[in-house]
């Protein structure tokens, strides 16, 4: 359907370029040259309405902690295996699924509003809310605070 609006758009905006009159010539203009451009319009791309829904993957995660010394490569191979293995599929019809290095095959439902994430586990019944604090067509990025730190999680589609 968008690949056909697009289409559309982009034929109606040749033939209205097309039928400008580009013939307009200045007295004394002796080699014919157009004096007048005409701009084709720009279709602006219908603007997709953010949603949770669909597959998203970790691409970055700030603990909110400092890396304790003598700790930073350790550290830097669990974030590269957390950004390796986790992922969320968040369905339309409220159920969600999940990956990490620790749980494996993560099951449970979610509602999505007021900049809240509500997840709930199938298999411990355990309700985790998040902060949505950005959400596009491509990007989410999700807060929890726990213990007076703050952890930041940011998920590409």
């Amino acid at each position: 359907m968008r690949k056909t609006i697009f289409t559309i758009m982009a034929a109606a905006s040749l033939a209205f370029a097309s039928c400008a009159d580009k013939t307009n010539k200045t007295e004394g203009d002796a080699a014919g040259i157009d004096s007048t451009l005409v701009d084709a319009p720009i279709a602006e791309a219908p603007k997709e309405e953010a949603s949770v829904v669909g597959v998203w993957k970790l691409t970055d995660m700030d603990m909110g902690m400092e890396i304790p010394k003598g700790k930073e490569k350790q550290f830097e191979e669990m974030m590269a295996k957390m950004k390796a293995e986790t992922s969320f599929t968040f369905n339309e019809d409220g159920t969600m699924s999940g990956d990490n290095p620790a749980v494996k095959g993560m099951k449970g439902t979610y509602t999505y509003a007021d900049s809240k994430l509500t997840i709930i586990d199938d298999k411990t019944k355990k309700e985790e809310v998040m902060n949505v604090d950005e959400l596009s067509a491509d990007k989410l990025v999700i807060s929890n605070e726990h213990n007076g730190k703050k952890a930041v999680m940011t998920f590409s589609k």
